[in-house]
């Protein structure tokens, strides 16, 4: 069996095993030594929100309602229906997607407007213990309808988190 520099890159990335890792596994056991050509690494900060519609796209993960996305998401594989099957789900080769944010508004009876937030962080940086990765934010809207489901009509766009501070009112209590 043989495999493509894309499929050893894309391997480590999902399951994110270094070079060390496979050469400490290889040695010995197989009695070859594996050499890994040293690509150059995506640079995190090219890719657009384009580049992540076009990923999620490509592994149909916007065809199902929310439950199926964050199952695919969140488990690494999605649907294959000309097999009938779950499938690994390939890896964004920019980095890790996950959710960071989901929520609806709306009353009964009416469209919701729905919004997921998909991080994305940078698996080929140099985090450690003390520097965390880098990640970016991407928002997808579209709009629930109890007949007909999710449906994510809007555009992916950037976002950055900020933290804003609001007030509630509540009641007095008296003793």
């Amino acid at each position: 069996m043989s495999y493509t520099a894309e499929d050893i890159a894309n391997l480590m990335i999902g399951n994110r095993i270094s070079v060390d890792d496979i050469s400490e596994a290889l040695d010995g056991k197989v009695g070859k030594t594996l050499n890994i050509i040293d690509e150059p690494k995506p640079d995190f900060e090219s890719f657009t929100a384009k580049d992540l519609e076009e990923y999620f796209n490509q592994e149909n993960l916007l065809e199902d309602g929310w439950g199926e996305l964050s199952y695919s998401l969140k488990n690494e594989q999605t649907y294959d229906y000309e097999e009938g099957k779950y499938a690994p789900l390939k890896p964004f080769v920019h980095g890790k997607v996950e959710v960071a944010d989901d929520e609806e508004t709306g009353g009964k009876g009416s469209q919701e407007d729905i919004y997921v937030v998909f991080s994305v962080e940078d698996v080929h940086g140099n985090a450690s213990d003390t520097v965390p990765p880098r990640k970016r934010y991407f928002m997808k809207t579209g709009y629930y309808l109890s007949y007909d489901g999710s449906n994510w009509d809007g555009d992916f766009i950037e976002v950055f988190p900020k933290q804003k501070e609001i007030t509630v009112w509540v009641t007095k209590k008296f003793a």
